[in-house]
């Protein structure tokens, strides 16, 4: 029996970030949707069924922490990591009571992408 492949939206302004996650990942059999903006990714997590979702903090417009509000009210159950570059980002209490924690955030960049995507596996088994 085939396992479905895992599902992943990668929310990132940086094309560079988005292109490399999204043919690292795809290697792996991830279905991967990628977004520059949250209204793209908010749409993305409407209309499909997304395991994981890795967002970027610091976005033009709105920011990451509000994407991750608005998509866990329309998929409760989705995982969420934040992929941030800041070295000084802390969790928002707003995302605090969602049940995101230090746990949940990767710094950029990602030195070794075996060990990310280990990070993505553990965090979809609920580790």
């Amino acid at each position: 029996m085939n396992e479905r492949p895992k599902r992943i939206l990668v929310l990132d302004d940086e094309e560079a970030i988005r292109l490399s996650l999204e043919m690292f990942l795809g290697d792996f059999s991830w279905q991967v949707h990628t977004a520059a903006d949250t209204a793209t990714a908010l749409k993305l997590i409407e209309h499909n069924c997304i395991d994981l979702a890795l967002v970027d903090v610091r976005l033009a417009g709105e920011s990451g922490n509000r994407f991750i509000v608005e998509a866990l009210k329309i998929q409760p159950k989705l995982k969420v990591l934040i992929h941030t570059g800041s070295i000084d980002y802390a969790v928002p209490p707003e995302l605090q009571k969602l049940g995101i924690g230090e746990a949940q955030v990767v710094r950029k960049p990602q030195p070794d992408l075996m060990r990310f995507l280990a990070l993505l596996e553990a965090q979809l088994a609920g580790s």
